[in-house]
């Protein structure tokens, strides 16, 4: 319901100091699971730096924004089966939002789904 307000709140602007440090670490064209990917500015950084996102996430508002973006989004949620293999995940204040029993599933779901060595970024609140 407030997918509008949140997208103006997070609105153009530069990549984040810890997306700048993720993208740098990336392999060149990096496949990069963008789960929670919000209305895509993440995504769109990643894309802009020659990466492949695959942005995700569980509002049908939040897609069609990351989609209006050029973004290849599609709706999903932590329990939506990984079934690609990603050089990396990325995990921004979306994980947040499952359960403290649900966590160690979503976690290993996401390891599952990296290559060996893959890269993982997950922001979190204190508290």
């Amino acid at each position: 319901a407030r997918a509008g307000d949140y997208a103006r709140l997070f609105a153009e602007g530069p990549p984040s100091v810890p997306l700048l440090a993720f993208i740098a670490a990336l392999p060149p064209s990096a496949r990069v699971l963008d789960l929670g990917c919000g209305p895509g500015g993440d995504s769109a950084h990643m894309a802009a730096a020659g990466h492949r996102p695959d942005p995700v996430d569980a509002a049908p508002q939040m897609v069609a924004l990351a989609c209006a973006r050029g973004l290849p989004a599609r709706e999903g949620s932590f329990d939506t089966p990984l079934t690609e293999v990603y050089d990396a995940a990325w995990a921004s204040f979306s994980l947040l939002h499952a359960t403290r029993a649900e966590l160690p599933r979503h976690l290993a779901a996401i390891h599952a789904a990296l290559k060996p060595g893959g890269l993982f970024h997950i922001g979190l609140k204190e508290g």
